[in-house]
């Protein structure tokens, strides 16, 4: 009967409030910064977050192993996650306070190889950015 009744409330719930609404009370808040690409070409992604391998601002050396890149499309939007306040992680896990994020040309990466990508910066664009900046921007970078 307990059983029964939780799951009526439950469905109630669902009901009521929405799906996604009712999950963020189950699940883990996750936080996004999105990367818009409003050009003709792929996209691949990085961000010096203080957690993958490109070392965070002041630092723009690119490391010599690949890091982890995600890939934006042309004319797609990309979610860059983070479990914990982009905020907080900016400011305490980056010593700059600074959150420097890389475009390259996907083409580029693939055709020439990561090893060359460093060697020769090849970096499309990098935003360096604050909280501040992010929240100005509405956590959304776009590309050009």
């Amino acid at each position: 009967m307990k059983r029964s009744y939780i799951a009526f409330m439950l469905l109630g719930l669902i009901l009521t409030e929405g799906c996604e609404q009712i999950l963020e009370l189950f699940m883990e808040k996750v936080y996004y910064i999105y990367i818009q690409n409003d050009s003709n070409i792929d996209l691949f992604v990085a961000a010096a977050d203080g957690k993958h391998s490109i070392s965070p601002y002041p630092d723009t050396i690119l490391p010599n192993s690949r890091p982890f890149l995600k890939e934006v499309g042309p004319d797609e939007r990309a979610k860059w996650e983070s479990h914990g306040k982009w905020e907080d992680r900016i400011n305490n896990l980056i010593p700059s306070d600074t959150l420097s994020i890389y475009l390259f040309d996907a083409d580029t990466v693939n055709i020439c190889g990561w090893e060359e990508v460093a060697k020769d910066y090849k970096v499309l664009k990098r935003y360096d950015l604050s909280v501040d900046d992010l929240v100005r921007m509405n956590w959304t970078v776009t590309y050009p």
